[in-house]
């Protein structure tokens, strides 16, 4: 037999979750930090995320990845968006010069005389 979760508990996590995302999306980590001192469990609170339609958005910013959680009508904010871009083209261009020079042409050596040439 399936257990699930008591329908207050659920609706206790929804309204919690509406109310924390209201303001702003968040990360993952100030999600499960503020879940945990409300004491919501994992299994509602993911219940909860089901039941409101809220998305997860995974940004790398310097030295760091971070996971936000999302009301369906939200956006990042503009500064992450910002700082997510600037990230990817630094990746990327990381990411080129690596390629660039793992299938670079091997450098000649100047004075080589494999032709023939200057031979007296």
């Amino acid at each position: 037999m399936k257990r699930s979760t008591p329908p207050r508990q659920r609706e206790i996590a929804r309204d919690w979750l509406e109310d924390f995302l209201a303001e702003a999306p968040r990360t993952s980590d100030e999600v499960w930090q503020s879940a945990e001192q409300a004491g919501l469990s994992e299994r509602t609170l993911f219940r909860a995320k089901a039941d409101l339609d809220v998305s997860t958005e995974r940004v790398k910013l310097p030295g760091q990845r971070l996971s936000y959680w999302l009301l369906p009508h939200q956006e990042l904010p503009h500064d992450i968006k910002m700082a997510a871009a600037q990230q990817a083209s630094r990746d990327m261009v990381q990411h080129l010069l690596t390629l660039g020079q793992k299938h670079a042409p091997k450098a000649t050596r100047t004075g080589d005389d494999t032709h023939g040439e200057g031979a007296s």
